[in-house]
C-alpha cells in the first residue's frame, strides 16, 4: 500500500483533474474509494490515465476513476489499458455513453480480451499474406474481408477473425492455408472451360439432380486434387497445410481408386466431375479439412466474363498500336501454352532470351495476357482474337461493360473514405479518424510544363543522363557454368578447393543479364499553404522535370498532393495515378497544384503506403516532398502529430516500402531524423537544387 504522504499526493493531483465536475451528485469521495484499493504502482498508473482521459472528456474521467479500483481487482494493469483503450476508441467513434457503459462492464470485457490472445485478425496477416500470396504463380490476387471462404478470381476473400485454434499461430497458419487453397483453385483450373464457349463449373454442377449435395462433395474432391498438386510443386506449403488439418483417405476400395486419379499429375476438374458422377449414388462420408471454403460460382463466371472482355480488348489495342500481325499472335498462344505446360524451376538470372521477332516488351506483354486467359480457358486460338470473337464477347458482356462504366465515372469524381490516426497519449489508434477527400487536380492550359522544358534546357539533360545510366546499368550473376568472363572469387575457390582435394565446381563465369527494373514510387507533395509563391513554384518545376525523366526510364510511378485543415477535412489531390499514361494531361495537372491548408501528414503517408501496395513492383517507394513538419489546426501540431506521422512510417517500411523525405525546412534537422531514421531523408539549403536533388535520391533509392 502506498505511504500516507504519497497516497495524499496521488489524490490531490486527481481532485485537481477532476474539479471542474465534482459536486454532491459526484463526490471526490467515490474517487478516493476506488484508488485507496490500489497499490502504489496502481495509483501512479491510474493518474496517467485520468489526465489522457480528461483530455477528451472530463465525465468519461470521472466514470474511469471510480471504476478503476474494481477493474483492477479484476483484471491485471495490461487488461485494464486495454479495457481503457477501448473505452476511449467508442468514444470517438460512437460518443459518452457507449463508452461509459464499457467502463462498467469490466467482468464482460475480460473474458472478450483473454480470447483476444489467441484470436487472429485479417489485418495482422494480410501485409506478410499479400506478399506471400504474390509470389506464387498466377494473376495478381487481392485479399479481401468476407463472410465466407471463397474465391472470384480476382480477389480471395476470407474472415474478419480467426479464432479456431486456442494458439494464435496456429489461426495464423489458417489464414495461409485457407488464402493458398483458393489460389489453389485458380492457378489449377477449379473453374477452368475448355473454351470460352464451353459449360462453365457452374452449369455443370447445376445439371445434378441435387445441386447442393453436387457442389459439396465437388469441393471436397477438388480438396483432394488441389493438395496433390501443391504437394508435387510446393512441398514446403504442403507440409504446412497437412500438418494443419490432413485430409483422412477411408480405406475402402472405391475411396482409394478416386484418391489415386485425383492425385495423378495429370488430373484435372474433369477427374473432379468422373468422380463426382460415380459418389452422387453413394452414400458415403467425404473427408474435407478446415482451410477449404466454400464455392460461390456465380461471382466466378461474373469475373471471367469480365477479365475475357478486358483482356480481348487490351490484345486487340496492342494488336493496333504496335502492328502485330495474326502469325505473331498465334506463335504467342503456342509459347504460352508451351511454358504452362514445363516445369517452371529455372531461377530469375537465367536470362535467356526468347528470340521472338518484334520489341521484347511488347511480345511479353501480349504473352502476359494471354497466360492470364489460359487460366480460364484451356483452348485458346487466333480466332479469338479476330473482330467477329470481339464482337460477340463485347455482345455477350454489354451489361457489365455499362456497369464497369457507372463504376469508373464514380471513381472519376471525388471520392470519400476515413483512415486511421495513432494517438501517442493513448498508445492505439483512433479507429477512421481522419475523413479524407480524394479529388483530381484539374488540368490547366497556361503551358506550365513548356515553360519549364523552355526554362531548364541542361538540367534536363543533366537528369537524362542520370536516369539513362540507371537504365543502361548491367546486371550479372555470378557462379555460372558459362558466361561472358571468369568470376574471380570462383577461380579463388577452385584453386583453394584444388589444394584441399576437394571436389572442383564448373561455376566459373559471370553471365551479363538483361537489366530488368521492377520500381513503383509514390512522390507525396506537401501543398500545405506554407508552401505558397516560389516554393511551390520550385516543387512544380522539379515535379515536371522529374516525370519527364521517369517516362525515359519506365519506372511506373504516381503523384499525389496532400492537405489537411482539421480531421474532418483531409485531402488528397490526385495529380497523376500509376495507371495515367497522358503525359500532357499529367502536365497540366502538375501545373496546377496549389497551396492550401496545413500538413497533416500521417493520413497521406497511410493513403500512399495503400496505393504502393496495389503495385506489383518488386521495389516499391514512398518519396515525399515537403517544406516543413506535421501539422494542423485541431492540435496536430507539436509532438502529436510528429509521433502519427512516425507510426505512419513505420507501417510503411512493415510492408516493405522504402519511405524518403525531401524538406527544405532549415529547422528539419530537429525532427526529421525521429520519423524518418538516418539516411532517408535529405534537408535542401536552396530550393533551387530540388531538381537535381530529387533525382539523385530516386537513382541511390531505385537501384
Amino acid at each position: 500500500m502506498a505511504s500516507p504522504n504519497n497516497k495524499h499526493s496521488v489524490l490531490d493531483t486527481a481532485e485537481e483533474l477532476l474539479k471542474p465536475i465534482l459536486s454532491p451528485r459526484q463526490p471526490i469521495e467515490l474517487v478516493e474509494l476506488s484508488f485507496s484499493s490500489l497499490d502504489r504502482v496502481g495509483q501512479q498508473f491510474a493518474l496517467h490515465w485520468l489526465g489522457v482521459i480528461a483530455v477528451s472528456n472530463i465525465e468519461l474521467a470521472y466514470t474511469f476513476s471510480i471504476e478503476v479500483g474494481e477493474a483492477s481487482r479484476i483484471m491485471d494493469l495490461t487488461c485494464v489499458e486495454a479495457w481503457l483503450k477501448k473505452t476511449l476508441s467508442v468514444y470517438d467513434r460512437e460518443g459518452l455513453y457507449p463508452a461509459i457503459q464499457i467502463l462498467r462492464e469490466q467482468a464482460s470485457f475480460k473474458v472478450r480480451y483473454l480470447q483476444q490472445q489467441y484470436i487472429c485478425h485479417l489485418d495482422e496477416v494480410k501485409p506478410g499474406l499479400d506478399i506471400f500470396i504474390r509470389g506464387l504463380a498466377g494473376r495478381g490476387l487481392y485479399l479481401k474481408q468476407g463472410q465466407d471462404v471463397y474465391t472470384d478470381t480476382e480477389h480471395l476473400y476470407l474472415p474478419e477473425t480467426i479464432s479456431r485454434y486456442r494458439d494464435k499461430q496456429q489461426n495464423k497458419a489458417l489464414y495461409k492455408s485457407m488464402a493458398c487453397f483458393l489460389w489453389a483453385q485458380t492457378w489449377y483450373g477449379t473453374f477452368k472451360k475448355k473454351d470460352y464457349r464451353a459449360a462453365s463449373t457452374q452449369s455443370r454442377l447445376e445439371a445434378y439432380d441435387d445441386v447442393e449435395l453436387a457442389k459439396k462433395l465437388f469441393l471436397k474432391l477438388e480438396n483432394i486434387r488441389l493438395l496433390a498438386n501443391i504437394k508435387r510443386e510446393l512441398p514446403g506449403l504442403h507440409r504446412e497445410m497437412s500438418a494443419l488439418s490432413p485430409i483422412l483417405i477411408p480405406k475402402e476400395r472405391t475411396w482409394q481408386v478416386i484418391s489415386s486419379q485425383l492425385q495423378d499429375s495429370n488430373s484435372s476438374v474433369d477427374n473432379t466431375f468422373n468422380a463426382l458422377d460415380k459418389l452422387m449414388s453413394l452414400s458415403i462420408q467425404i473427408p474435407e479439412t478446415e482451410y477449404q471454403g466454400s464455392l460461390n460460382l456465380c461471382e466466378v463466371e461474373s469475373s471471367i466474363e469480365n477479365r475475357k472482355s478486358k483482356l480481348i480488348d487490351q490484345i486487340d489495342e496492342l494488336k493496333q498500336n504496335q502492328s502485330l500481325t495474326s502469325q505473331e499472335v498465334q506463335q504467342a498462344i503456342e509459347a504460352v501454352k508451351l511454358s504452362r505446360k514445363e516445369e517452371q524451376d529455372q531461377s530469375d538470372e537465367s536470362g535467356n532470351d526468347s528470340g521472338s521477332s518484334g520489341n521484347a516488351s511488347d511480345n511479353e506483354q501480349l504473352q502476359a495476357l494471354l497466360a492470364s486467359m489460359l487460366q480460364d480457358v484451356e483452348n485458346l486460338n487466333q480466332d479469338m482474337m479476330e473482330g467477329g470473337g470481339l464482337a460477340e464477347a463485347d455482345q455477350l458482356n454489354s451489361t457489365t461493360n455499362e456497369a464497369l462504366a457507372s463504376v469508373s465515372d464514380d471513381i472519376d469524381g471525388e471520392s470519400s473514405f476515413s483512415l486511421d490516426e495513432w494517438d501517442y497519449l493513448r498508445q492505439s489508434y483512433r479507429k477512421n479518424w481522419c475523413q479524407v477527400k480524394h479529388r483530381l487536380v484539374e488540368a490547366t492550359d497556361y503551358g506550365f510544363k513548356q515553360q519549364t522544358i523552355e526554362k531548364y534546357p541542361y538540367l534536363i539533360m543533366q537528369i537524362r543522363r542520370i536516369f539513362e545510366a540507371m537504365r543502361d546499368q548491367p546486371r550479372y550473376a555470378n557462379r555460372q557454368t558459362d558466361g561472358d568472363e571468369f568470376d574471380l572469387d570462383a577461380l579463388i575457390d577452385m584453386r583453394t578447393a584444388s589444394v584441399a582435394g576437394e571436389e572442383l565446381s564448373e561455376r566459373l563465369y559471370i553471365r551479363r543479364l538483361n537489366n530488368e527494373r521492377s520500381v513503383s514510387v509514390c512522390l507525396l507533395v506537401d501543398m500545405s499553404g506554407s508552401t505558397k509563391g516560389w516554393i511551390n513554384e520550385a516543387m512544380r518545376e522539379s515535379l515536371i522535370l522529374f516525370s519527364e525523366a521517369l517516362n525515359t526510364l519506365g519506372d511506373q510511378y504516381a503523384i499525389y498532393g496532400f492537405s489537411g485543415l482539421t480531421r474532418q477535412r483531409c485531402e488528397i489531390y490526385d495529380v497523376k495515378e500509376f495507371s495515367d499514361l497522358d503525359r500532357e494531361q499529367i502536365g497540366r495537372r502538375i501545373g496546377n497544384i496549389q497551396a492550401k491548408d496545413y500538413t497533416r501528414m500521417g493520413f497521406a503517408i497511410r493513403f500512399a503506403t495503400r496505393c504502393l501496395l496495389k503495385s506489383e513492383a518488386r521495389h516499391r517507394i514512398l518519396l515525399m516532398l515537403s517544406d516543413g513538419k506535421p501539422d494542423d489546426y485541431d492540435g496536430y501540431q507539436g509532438e502529436y502529430g510528429i509521433q502519427d506521422t512516425r507510426q505512419a512510417i513505420i507501417e510503411a517500411q512493415g510492408h516493405a516500402i522504402n519511405p524518403y523525405s525531401i524538406t527544405i525546412d532549415k529547422q528539419a534537422q530537429t525532427y526529421l531524423p525521429r520519423l524518418f531514421g538516418p539516411g532517408q531523408y535529405l534537408i535542401l539549403k536552396d530550393v533551387s537544387t530540388l531538381p537535381l536533388k530529387l533525382s539523385e535520391v530516386y537513382r541511390k533509392l531505385s537501384m
